[in-house]
């Protein structure tokens, strides 16, 4: 069985309500960036274990251009998703009584903006890779519950998303995630602002998940970790406060 997946910063944030969403400028023959704010922390691997349910290493194995859906009937303008498919080749990493996760996935990356006079300018979530045919990534999944919405895979965020060649973090993808938000080649040397990144970026993928299973959730979720991750976010911060 085949589901599709979304990202959480991207996906679910522009659907609601109140959340800024802007398009950053980029040179010509780049993708337009879509910014949003992220629903979960993927700063530090504690965030990645309290919030995360299965690290994934995945290869894209294909790509296809979806159903133009119009922004409304006549108007002319509208999307077109890119649809990517993928072989997962092995799951690294699980949280204990994380939902199990699936065989197969499809990929909703991005995509092309098209205007009334038929031109078109493709567009990707970001920051985020590039996902190219052919490469290997991996990933920090979530199993997501929101009130009256079906259950779905995601992606922590964009920044728990790193190409992975030859297991390699880091090799494969040019486009990487720099501290100001933007994409670029190679990460920034400064730092990215995402201390996983940074720890682990040119390392075996194997120190990713040795990270992860040396670092325990924030003992301020420890009575949520039962809760979806949304809420279980929210309890944890309401916590905190208090």
């Amino acid at each position: 069985m085949r589901s599709r997946v979304a990202i959480i910063g991207a996906i679910v944030v522009v659907a609601s309500a109140g959340v800024l969403v802007y398009l950053q400028a980029r040179p010509s023959d780049s993708p337009t960036l879509l910014q949003a704010d992220e629903m979960l922390p993927s700063v530090t691997a504690e965030d990645w274990v309290t919030y995360g349910d299965h690290l994934v290493l995945f290869t894209v194995t294909g790509e296809s251009r979806g159903e133009f859906v119009p922004d409304e009937q006549g108007s002319g303008q509208g999307m077109a998703e890119r649809l990517i498919t993928t072989s997962v080749d092995a799951v690294l990493w699980s949280r204990p009584e994380a939902v199990s996760f699936p065989e197969e996935l499809d990929l909703s990356w991005g995509g092309w903006r098209v205007e009334a006079d038929g031109r078109e300018r493709a567009f990707r979530y970001g920051p985020s890779v590039a996902l190219d045919v052919g490469v290997t990534y991996v990933g920090m999944m979530t199993y997501v519950e929101l009130p009256g919405e079906r259950p779905f895979w995601a992606f922590l965020s964009t920044a728990a998303l790193l190409p992975a060649q030859d297991g390699i973090v880091g090799e494969g993808d040019v486009l990487a995630i720099t501290g100001d938000g933007a994409s670029t080649y190679g990460p920034d040397p400064e730092g990215t602002g995402y201390d996983v990144l940074d720890a682990v970026w040119g390392a075996p993928v194997n120190d990713l998940v040795a990270l992860l299973e040396r670092t325990p959730p924030d003992p301020e979720a420890s009575e949520f970790m039962n809760e979806p991750a949304v809420e279980r976010y929210a309890d944890t911060l309401s916590s905190a406060d208090g």
